[in-house]
């Protein structure tokens, strides 16, 4: 895995940004972006501006399209989900100033981290530029795009993820607060063990290295509990349901976990697709699997032999 920082412009006025931004190098300078690799993380940097596109219309006449007004900071940590490659369906793009340049080399990503903000200042100083840097011509060949070494991702991660924690932190806690009805509903031995397994070593049970137990029972004011809230080495959170075993008709286990990650996402302001559902049970039918793949579910199987007494 290689870790990385792209810059990017503010989306323009008027344009769609609900699909996650990718990594862009223009035309000239694809050297830059072939190095990049499925699995590799990517920070976003977004500038405060961007230029403004100039387009002829079919009447002749033109038509300016600015930039919206950008964060200037750190924004969003990206995953790259593809090999990168040229986009023959892009055009050169003209600007008000004459210039021009041809974004045609692309690598596809998804967003799993955008909660949390470092400024330009910080940001510059993390990556051993000097503070009034403004990332004007950022990255190797001023490809926009700069590979970072492990130790200056890391210390980027831990003040972004840092950024949030204390407002994270103070809405789980109204959001608790307002709880209604409900409760533990009566488990059973093999569910409070689980719970507490995954409670005592996270990581180890699940075998998933940087996990971090938010609560246990984590209420909501619809009276449904997350048996355990996590939060991963990437800052999301990870609501994990708990079932014994789920057969073919068993089907509150997945919509469980389909609810929870819209109640996080509601009390966390986050898009639903940064939150984390996980289904922990003995057996899963495979009808059921099948359905939690469908619907971005994960699972962990312990295993028909665990039991209460299992240590």
């Amino acid at each position: 895995m290689r870790y990385w920082m792209t810059t990017h412009w503010p989306p323009r006025k008027g344009e769609n940004t609900t699909s996650s931004p990718g990594v862009w190098v223009p035309d000239g300078r694809e050297s830059v972006i072939q190095r990049v690799s499925p699995g590799d993380r990517v920070w976003l940097y977004q500038s405060a501006s961007g230029k403004a596109i100039r387009t002829t219309n079919p009447d002749g006449t033109s038509s300016v399209w600015p930039c919206k007004a950008g964060r200037q900071g750190v924004i969003a940590l990206l995953e790259v989900t593809g090999a990168p490659f040229a986009r023959d369906d892009q055009e050169p793009e003209t600007y008000v100033d004459g210039s021009s340049l041809w974004w045609r080399w692309f690598a596809p990503t998804v967003t799993i981290n955008s909660a949390g903000y470092i400024p330009r200042q910080r940001a510059a100083e993390l990556i051993g530029y000097a503070p009034t840097y403004v990332f004007h011509g950022f990255g190797e060949r001023k490809s926009g795009l700069k590979e970072l070494d492990p130790a200056t991702f890391q210390m980027i991660h831990t003040e972004f993820v840092g950024s949030y924690m204390d407002s994270d932190a103070a809405k789980l806690r109204k959001m608790a607060a307002a709880r209604g009805g409900g409760g533990t509903g009566g488990e059973g031995a093999v569910h409070k063990k689980l719970k507490a397994a995954i409670e005592a070593d996270s990581t180890g049970f699940l075998g998933e290295p940087g996990l971090t137990c938010i609560q246990t029972e984590y209420p909501f004011p619809t009276g449904d509990r997350i048996d355990v809230l996590l939060r991963d080495k990437d800052g999301r959170y990870l609501a994990v349901e708990i079932e014994p075993d789920c057969a073919e008709q068993e089907v509150s286990g997945p919509l469980q976990c389909m609810k929870y990650r819209s109640l996080l996402a509601y009390t966390l302001d986050r898009p639903e697709q940064e939150v984390r559902t996980m289904l922990v049970s003995r057996t899963i039918h495979d009808s059921i699997r099948t359905k939690c793949g469908q619907f971005g579910i994960e699972l962990h199987i312990v295993g028909a032999g665990w039991t209460a007494g299992a240590s």
